[in-house]
């Protein structure tokens, strides 16, 4: 399902191919409609973990009474890939929360003393112009920052990938 005619999607798909085997958190950076969400999919697909769920979150529309719901209502606790569409989009409780997932691979149900591991895949993704302002101007916690950026992989615009629009087209 990917268009892979153009030097800069074969870069991403080269990138991808670096980290699908790899247990580590991956963030794409790229404007909107350059495929971040495909790209997350074609990761998933090619890792371990294609044989379990590939779960997206929307980050606009994800509150704090429905984060642990989200990750502790799932069929398959373990093993799939936790989809973060826009993380720049989180309140700084969640974006809490997300750390301390990562760090941890604990979530604690909401009113509960009791955590529950879990065996995700974190991608996460930003249509930031400049994403690495985004803890400069406090979007998001350094800490958590550094935790996305351990497999960044920027994703081109279209603009820039000129052989891949009329076969995307078609």
């Amino acid at each position: 399902g990917i268009v892979s005619r153009s030097p800069a999607t074969r870069r991403v798909l080269n990138a991808i191919a670096r980290v699908a085997a790899l247990n580590v958190p991956v963030l794409f950076c790229g404007p909107g409609g350059c495929g971040k969400q495909s790209f997350t999919r074609f990761l998933h697909e090619n890792s371990r973990r294609a044989v379990n769920a590939l779960v997206k979150l929307d980050c606009t529309a994800l509150t704090d009474e429905r984060f642990e719901d989200e990750l502790l209502g799932r069929p398959a606790k373990l093993g799939g890939t936790l989809y973060f569409d826009e993380v720049s989009a989180l309140t700084p409780g969640l974006q809490r929360r997300l750390l301390t997932l990562l760090e941890s691979g604990f979530v604690r149900e909401a009113g509960s003393a009791q955590s529950v591991a879990l065996d995700w895949r974190v991608v996460c993704s930003t249509n930031a112009k400049d994403p690495d302002r985004l803890v400069e101007s406090g979007v998001l916690r350094e800490d958590l920052w550094l935790r996305l950026c351990v497999a960044r992989i920027d994703v081109p615009p279209l603009k820039e990938r000129r052989e891949d629009i009329g076969q995307l087209a078609e």
